[in-house]
């Protein structure tokens, strides 16, 4: 009796994993599927340049951007978007080709995705995009050491078909 006591309890805790629950995706299906519209081929409407962006998992796009700004210079950067199941926010993370990066926190209400960034010495950036069909306008905005939201740029993208 003792041997298939020994044999049975084990053999009970191996199995609870398979118990039914409701599983991190299920319960945000909405957040996760939202991160399907960024996938694809983009090209910036007013530089020269554009972005793939593809999936890295269930919870997460990565998008690669390469540009030239105003000045004609050359930029790249690698950009991570997630939603945090823990926190229930979007997370976001930048990294450029200047050795800049930052991370910032985001919602979305409707078809516009707000995300606020922690930059250097007590700046913050603020971009706001909104879905329009097959394209992404977006405004940026900077605030310095607890000052007000000033907007510095405005641009627009258009997903290639």
């Amino acid at each position: 009796m003792r041997r298939l006591a020994s044999v049975a309890i084990p053999l009970a805790v191996l199995l609870i994993p398979a118990v039914p629950t409701t599983t991190i995706a299920q319960e945000h299906s909405t957040e996760i599927q939202q991160l399907d519209w960024f996938v694809g081929s983009w090209t910036y409407d007013h530089l020269e340049g554009g972005a793939e962006c593809e999936r890295l998992g269930e919870y997460i796009v990565q998008c690669r951007s390469v540009w030239k700004t105003d000045a004609g210079e050359d930029r790249e950067g690698y950009f991570f978007t997630r939603y945090d199941t823990v926190a229930e926010a979007w997370k976001a993370y930048r990294f450029y080709n200047t050795g800049y990066a930052d991370e910032g926190l985001g919602w979305v209400e409707g078809d516009t995705w707000t995300w606020v960034y922690e930059g250097r010495m007590g700046a913050r950036y603020k971009f706001i995009g909104v879905e329009a069909g097959e394209k992404w306008t977006y405004t940026w905005y900077r605030s310095l050491q607890g000052g007000p939201w000033e907007q510095t740029s405005e641009g627009s993208m258009t997903k290639v078909p």
